[in-house]
């Protein structure tokens, strides 16, 4: 939905729904894999991508 509503409407720029993407198969990892692990590289890129979006909300919506 989030893609459908925001994306497509050009209100919220493409590069985060692929964050968005990549953020959510992480979650899926982490909730329900018990063997999942990932990289302190990689858990800063996630940061990274979580704190563009959240910068983009707070500059668009606050």
């Amino acid at each position: 939905m989030f893609s459908m509503h925001l994306i497509k409407s050009g209100e919220v720029s493409e590069q985060f729904k692929d964050d968005f993407k990549i953020l959510f198969d992480h979650r899926q990892i982490a909730d329900y894999d018990l063997e999942g692990d990932f990289p302190l590289e990689e858990i800063n890129d996630l940061i990274i991508r979580s704190e563009n979006f959240l910068h983009f909300v707070k500059e668009k919506y606050a």
